[in-house]
């Protein structure tokens, strides 16, 4: 075999020599060879060879006898890649010559392609165009040329085929990208040299995690209904409906805000961040019947993106009009002498409701005793039911009510005045004479009716009055009375012809109290500090035109002096306190004076006198309640969290808190006129789920300060993070079904269902499954290792999967991992030998070192080093006449020395002492050949033995009989058998031992 090529001497100087030499040598080998030559004889043409120059310290020994050079330490051309030697070759003469000798190194694919980074992670927007570059994966392989040059591939992880890599490692999109439609990449992308035999490349994989970041491509998508329906009395602040619209991006460009769209009439408000419509102004059904609102949903992504949708709000009825008469006061005058059935007038009701809440129906409910009317009861009509008669009754005042068909009934009332026209048919009489009155002086609006006269004819006519007009005001100017005399009254009735009646008539007039007093104005106001002692206040004025006890007046506080605070003096209207007034207790007295004269009957007046509390700051700002509120952890700065708010009986300026936060690090800004709690910084409940805020507030006087609770609830913005990046498992053959393989683990930082992780395989696997819940992985199959020679499929044992862990948010957030199980071989299988016994003859002169007989076992099943099997010669033999050659398989004969010429007998014992057995690179152990176990057993059982060593002997051969037919030891041994051991033990000075326990010791010691 040529360990080394040397180059034509043509091509290179003279006295240079050119090896190239293949790096697959031992230490000690022969890689070349130098011959110089000299025509002397003897001394004179003996040549020793040595190394005048070496610059690479000894790698190559160069023999001075034959010119040999010898490996040193293992070439590596990725050490060194040549090296150069100065060879002097001398004779016994002392002539000499050199030659320089260059070694170059010649590269083998020895080295696998290696990338610069075990893993590697990334994100990028979701709108880059294809083509675009995401990593460049920076593989390195130490070997040269082919072997160096290197092939990219994207094993698993790219089921749509998004990426692309190119020859240069540069991984790329190929397709556009859909963050909502998958947010996580786990790519594995493999690489492998490029040697010219496909056999000896060399491949490496590394796992790329690539996570989508949100880009804001999609607009809110109302999912909410457009057709709402309220009744009209429907109260303030009452949730007409909720809007509600989704958008699949995430963060930010999720979080969506609501608003109206050019409000109608100030009647609906909407929540901005739940979007609940509400009530904030009094529906009438009769005025506007339906709404059509235009929400508006806007994202906050940048720019924003937002949609529209138009919701009608229908109004529906509900009995609240009642049914109104046109006219609250009907007159109708008619004689007296209309014929019944006459319609007389028709009343009308309107009513603004609709359906049967509508619907009026009229009734009259009152002023008709004895039923001489009657009305319609769709149409209103009124009309004569019987004989009317003006002389019994003149009038009529008819309560007509109209009402309404709803469930509950509304009504309203008109009044329908009739009035009968008298038919002349009675002479008018005087019914007394003659006639007097006192007339007082305060008569009033004048004409006025001072005397009523009445005249009849006979017991059945009416009376007719008739009046005395008086012409001039009369005034009491300190006369006691004026005498003004009528000579005669008249009394004419209306008829044809006309008939009158005189009377005369005496009129006195006297004075009377007809002066009430008067306050100069009203109301008197007045003000006063709180806290002050007693002391005057104000005092009233009052005049009254009249004289004497008409003139005199007295005053008195009537209303309004709550706890007795004040005092008036009756005669002079001095108003006084009486104590320490407190403005925080009442601020305000509306006291109600009253004053008198002491005329008959007594005339009087009442004022109102305002008195107003100043305010002194003498009480302290109270805060309203304990504050605490919920803020979402994703709530956007300048967020609103809550409102501090105080209350302080003192007014103006006394009463103006200004609020402050002590703690200036808290993440959260106060308006100190408004008490608004906002957001500073940005919240993460993970970091901090609670804070407690020490607020002050502060009047101009005083200091108050109390604690707001803020409670950050949970978003789900935390995904589940496995603990690995990838998981890779070497497993053994799995003979049943269901036996765990490994466990995955992911957390998750959230809380609640937020943060509840569970498992699935993304893609359903043939052979394993997952514990939705502790991410423990089964087997679903029996999994045994596969030769993967000579298949196309160098990665038939290896199984990839992608685990994902999803919390139990909504939306739910994703993670995913590779696992990777790859099947090895169990070394589960015992070489079996080709034949169950081999046999030869053998003569007493054999030579020693004669082959007799080949023996062959293999073991199929297993690959590897498991299925490499050893031999060799059990300890069982009592001979050492026979070696067996590990390499070539034959049984030799050793010298037999000693042998009697019936030595032959030997081969043809029924019980051979010759045992070969197997055994394979694993721990099993097999009995490879046996002539008659079961004959050979009992002959062992049944003996007496004459040695302690013929004794171990052979328990060693009955325990490897046991094994090799499966035979139940203690199925084995009758109790004389026992007997038998027990005095072997006593024999040989092992006192009473068990037979079962040593005989496993020794059984266990043959296996070993």
């Amino acid at each position: 075999q040529n360990c080394a090529f040397i180059r034509s001497l043509s091509q290179v100087p003279t006295g240079v020599l050119l090896l190239d030499v293949l790096p697959l040598f031992c230490v000690g080998s022969l890689v070349a060879a130098i011959l110089a030559t000299d025509d002397d004889s003897g001394v004179n043409g003996e040549i020793t060879y040595t190394v005048s120059e070496d610059d690479e310290d000894g790698m190559f020994f160069l023999n001075p006898v034959t010119g040999v050079f010898n490996l040193t330490r293992i070439l590596d051309y990725e050490v060194q890649q040549y090296y150069i030697l100065t060879i002097h070759a001398g004779d016994g003469g002392g002539q000499f010559t050199t030659i320089r000798v260059y070694f170059n190194i010649l590269d083998v694919n020895d080295n696998p392609p290696l990338f610069s980074m075990p893993s590697y992670s990334t994100s990028l927007t979701e709108n880059l165009p294809p083509g675009s570059t995401i990593l460049n994966l920076n593989v390195t392989d130490a070997d040269d040329g082919s072997n160096s040059q290197l092939s990219y591939s994207i094993t698993s992880g790219d089921s749509l085929g998004q990426f692309n890599i190119d020859k240069n490692g540069v991984l790329s999109i190929k397709h556009p990208l859909d963050r909502e439609s998958q947010s996580f990449y786990s790519l594995v992308v493999q690489v492998h040299d490029m040697a010219t035999l496909p056999a000896s490349r060399y491949t490496s994989t590394t796992q790329v995690s690539i996570i989508l970041l949100d880009v804001n491509d999609n607009p809110p998508s109302f999912i909410s209904a457009k057709l709402t329906y309220i009744p009209e009395n429907t109260p303030i602040d009452t949730i007409v409906f909720r809007a509600q619209a989704t958008d699949p991006d995430s963060g930010p460009n999720s979080y969506i805000e609501y608003t109206l769209l050019k409000p109608l009439g100030n009647k609906f408000s909407i929540g901005t961040i739940d979007g609940e419509v509400r009530l904030i102004g009094e529906l009438d059904r009769e005025a506007v019947a339906n709404y059509t609102l235009t929400v508006v949903a806007t994202d906050k992504g940048q720019p924003c993106l937002s949609s529209s949708t138009d919701v009608v709000v229908v109004v529906l009825d509900i009995n609240d009009n009642n049914p109104l008469f046109a006219q609250k006061l009907y007159k109708v005058e008619v004689s007296e002498n209309t014929l019944t059935g006459t319609d007389l007038i028709q009343v009308f009701a309107t009513d603004g409701d609709e359906g049967t809440n509508g619907q009026v129906r009229y009734s009259i409910i009152s002023g008709n005793t004895n039923n001489e009317f009657r009305i319609d009861s769709v149409t209103g009509v009124i009309t004569v039911a019987k004989p009317l008669d003006r002389e019994k009754k003149p009038s009529y005042s008819l309560t007509v009510q109209s009402s309404d068909r709803g469930s509950s009934p509304r009504t309203d009332t008109t009044t329908v005045s009739i009035v009968l026209m008298d038919v002349n048919d009675f002479i008018p009489t005087f019914e007394l004479s003659p006639y007097s009155v006192n007339v007082p002086e305060n008569l009033g609006t004048l004409p006025k009716v001072i005397l009523q006269v009445s005249t009849f004819k006979n017991v059945f006519t009416t009376k007719l009055f008739a009046s005395s007009k008086i012409k001039h005001l009369l005034r009491f100017v300190r006369l006691n009375n004026y005498l003004l005399s009528i000579t005669w009254h008249e009394a004419r009735d209306t008829g044809f012809p006309p008939f009158s009646s005189y009377e005369n008539l005496e009129v006195t007039v006297v004075d009377v109290n007809d002066n009430a007093p008067e306050f100069e104005r009203d109301p008197f106001i007045a003000e006063i500090m709180e806290n002050l002692s007693p002391r005057k206040i104000l005092t009233l004025t009052a005049v009254d035109k009249d004289s004497g006890p008409n003139g005199q007046l007295n005053y008195e506080i009537i209303d309004g002096n709550k706890e007795n605070s004040f005092s008036i003096n009756r005669a002079t209207g001095e108003i006084r306190s009486v104590r320490p007034l407190d403005r925080e207790n009442l601020a305000h007295y509306m006291l109600t004076i009253k004053v008198s004269d002491r005329g008959t009957p007594l005339q009087s007046a009442t004022v109102k006198v305002v008195v107003n509390i100043l305010d002194e700051n003498d009480n302290a700002p109270r805060f309203s309640q304990i504050f605490s509120a919920p803020v979402p952890e994703n709530a956007p700065l300048g967020y609103t969290v809550t409102r501090v708010t105080t209350s302080d009986e003192d007014i103006g300026v006394n009463a103006i808190s200004r609020y402050s936060i002590r703690d200036t690090s808290l993440p959260f800004n106060i308006n100190p006129s408004t008490g608004d709690i906002t957001i500073s910084r940005h919240l993460n409940r993970e970091d901090t789920d609670r804070y407690r805020i020490r607020v002050s507030a502060h009047d101009s006087g005083w200091t108050v300060s109390t604690d707001v609770t803020i409670f950050v609830t949970d978003i789900n913005d935390n995904a589940p993070r496995f603990t690995k990046t990838s998981y890779y498992l070497d497993c053994p053959e799995l003979t049943e079904v269901g036996l765990k393989v490994t466990q995955v683990s992911a957390i998750d930082p959230d809380e609640g269902s937020n943060g509840q992780v569970f498992y699935f395989i993304k893609s359903q696997s043939e052979f394993f499954r997952i514990n939705a819940t502790t991410g423990e992985i089964f087997n679903k199959q029996y999994l045994r290792y596969q030769n993967s020679s000579g298949s196309s499929n160098i990665n038939i044992n290896r199984h990839s999967f992608i685990v994902t862990s999803s919390d139990r948010g909504s939306p739910s957030l994703l993670s995913e991992t590779t696992v990777t199980i790859n099947i090895v071989d169990s070394n589960d299988n015992v070489p079996q030998f080709l034949a169950s016994k081999y046999f030869t003859p053998v003569t007493k002169n054999v030579v020693v070192g004669t082959k007799l007989i080949k023996v062959t076992a293999v073991d199929y099943k297993d690959f590897g080093l498991n299925s490499e099997v050893e031999y060799f010669i059990s300890k069982e033999n009592n001979t050492d006449k026979f070696k067996l050659d590990s390499a070539d398989l034959w049984t030799h004969a050793r010298p037999l020395a000693g042998v009697s010429e019936s030595a032959p007998r030997i081969c043809m014992a029924p019980v051979p002492l010759l045992w070969n057995f197997c055994i394979d690179h694993g721990i099993h152990l097999e009995v490879c050949h046996l002539l008659d176990a079961r004959n050979m057993l009992a002959d062992h059982l049944s003996r007496d033995f004459s040695s302690h060593h013929e004794w171990v002997l052979h328990l060693e051969v009955a325990g490897l009989i046991l094994q090799r037919w499966g035979i139940p030891q203690v199925d084995l041994f009758t109790t004389g058998q026992n007997r038998r051991y027990h005095r072997f033990c006593s024999r040989w000075g092992l006192g009473k031992c068990s037979f079962s326990d040593t005989f496993l010791l020794l059984w266990a010691g043959s296996l070993m």
